[in-house]
């Protein structure tokens, strides 16, 4: 099963916060793909962002529906581009608002909710009200604290602890809902703080995409035991490692006796051999996935994966790229990397800044700006 999360704002690390609440949620066999939707506001606060945020969503439902994903989970509390996403396909699309606001329901307590600033209670209100759910609410509350700021600042998690006390002592309420996707590394802490239920969005709009996956497909349709799905969950999942950077944890992902062939046709013996090198060949990089392809060998039983996309981030002297483009060969076996290629750009970009390029780099922009 492949879900396909969409962060509706630009702030890549707010996407890799949800996706980990995401993974930890997901049951066996389940893969996450978590994207970021570039072209939108660094955050969502009140209906403009929101407004502004919607392009780019739909844009990701359209490219994870020609992917193939099963199911879309909209990463906003404020359900940005909900409606409209769901006009593109009949496969479940999920908001983490909705979510969270009839898991607890469900639940049968009263409620509150514990969002970021002010201008974005207007627009949970009236999200409650549209799903029939505000009757059971005792009150939307406002932190006060930039959605951000939830990332940058120390005493963002104390403001939310607060409010969540207030929630309890001044509304009666039964469980908090955390209004923010940001959050979601906070639930366990502050539950753990206040003595509150807490209810992340995240948590559950990952529980009940997979509920209505396997309510709306036949058990033959199912995935869970599909090497291919499980081996380019492996590849994505060691990927996002590898560009945190966190080599420990990519390592988890590979065979002791991985052939890792880099760029030059450089041998390294793991991630953290990868890791070092890109320290020296950029001040820092990330890669931008655009498709994920596998295969499986009927003869060996092997997984054939096919990553592409850019690489963007900065050369050594501080001069941005964001257009390099990449492809990584993986092969997997019984669930581990044993065997990775790669080949990008960077040599012919690095050539063409040294001005040693044989003829100028066509469809490179960044190449060709930085001469």
């Amino acid at each position: 099963m492949r879900l396909l999360l969409i962060n509706p704002n630009s702030t890549a690390s707010m996407t890799d916060t949800i996706a980990a609440a995401a993974r930890a949620a997901a049951g066996p066999g389940v893969e996450i793909v978590a994207r970021t939707s570039l072209s939108g506001p660094p955050a969502i606060q009140g209906p403009e962002d929101g407004a502004a945020a919607v392009p780019g969503v739909l844009a990701e439902v359209a490219r994870g529906l020609e992917e193939g994903a099963d199911a879309f989970i909209i990463a906003c509390f404020d359900d940005t581009g909900l409606d409209e996403a769901r006009a593109l396909t009949g496969r479940p699309v999920i908001g983490i608002g909705e979510a969270a606001f009839h898991a607890a329901a469900m639940l049968g307590a009263r409620f509150s909710v514990v969002t970021t600033l002010a201008v974005s209670v207007p627009v949970i209100e009236d999200n409650l009200r549209r799903y029939g759910l505000l009757g059971r609410c005792a009150r939307v509350r406002a932190s006060g604290v930039p959605v951000l700021a939830l990332e940058s600042d120390p005493a963002a998690e104390a403001a939310v602890a607060a409010e969540v006390l207030r929630a309890r002592d001044e509304d009666g309420a039964g469980a908090v809902v955390l209004g923010c996707a940001g959050m979601a590394e906070l639930a366990d802490r502050l539950a753990a703080r206040t003595g509150v239920r807490m209810i992340d969005g995240v948590r559950a709009a990952t529980l009940l995409a997979q509920a209505l996956v396997r309510l709306t497909r036949k058990e033959s349709e199912m995935t869970e035991a599909d090497p291919v799905s499980r081996a380019r969950a492996v590849v994505e999942a060691y990927l996002e490692a590898s560009m945190a950077p966190d080599p420990v944890r990519a390592a988890t992902f590979v065979s002791p006796d991985l052939a890792l062939t880099f760029t030059g046709g450089r041998r390294f013996s793991g991630p953290a051999d990868c890791t070092a090198f890109n320290a020296k060949r950029y001040a820092w990089v990330k890669k931008r996935f655009l498709r994920t392809d596998a295969a499986l060998d009927p003869d060996s039983g092997d997984v054939h994966v096919y990553n592409t996309g850019y690489l963007y981030g900065a050369w050594p002297d501080g001069t941005p790229f964001q257009t390099n483009r990449y492809i990584d060969i993986f092969t997997v076996r019984d669930g581990l990397i044993v065997a990775t290629g790669v080949w990008n750009d960077s040599a012919e970009i690095l050539l063409a800044r040294a001005g040693l390029a044989e003829a100028p780099l066509s469809g490179a922009p960044d190449a060709e700006a930085s001469l």
